[in-house]
């Protein structure tokens, strides 16, 4: 058995800021699909908190798709992004 892993990933200035984890336990396709929409939902709300605009940025089903939306800052050349990964863990016998 493994376990697979959703992980929300947000970067600010080269350094991770934050990590959140959904893990998925078995392929129940119900499950698996409301485990990845808590994931997307989390990925988008960072996305804007970082600075995220439609009209700039482009549609977030792009983002999504990529797993990756990145920010800098005109004011302060800040950069932060968010990341959207898959991880695989499996036991070891």
């Amino acid at each position: 058995m493994y376990m697979r892993i959703i992980n929300v990933v947000t970067i600010r200035s080269g350094v991770v800021d934050e990590v959140q984890s959904f893990g998925v336990y078995d392929e129940d396709e119900a499950g698996l699909r409301k485990i990845v929409a808590k994931a997307e939902a989390l990925f988008t709300a960072k996305a804007k908190e970082l600075g995220y605009d439609e009209n700039r940025d482009g549609d977030m089903e792009d983002h999504l798709d990529n797993g990756y939306y990145q920010f800098e800052s005109d004011e302060s050349h800040e950069q932060a992004s968010v990341c959207l990964t898959w991880t695989e863990i499996t036991p070891h016998d």
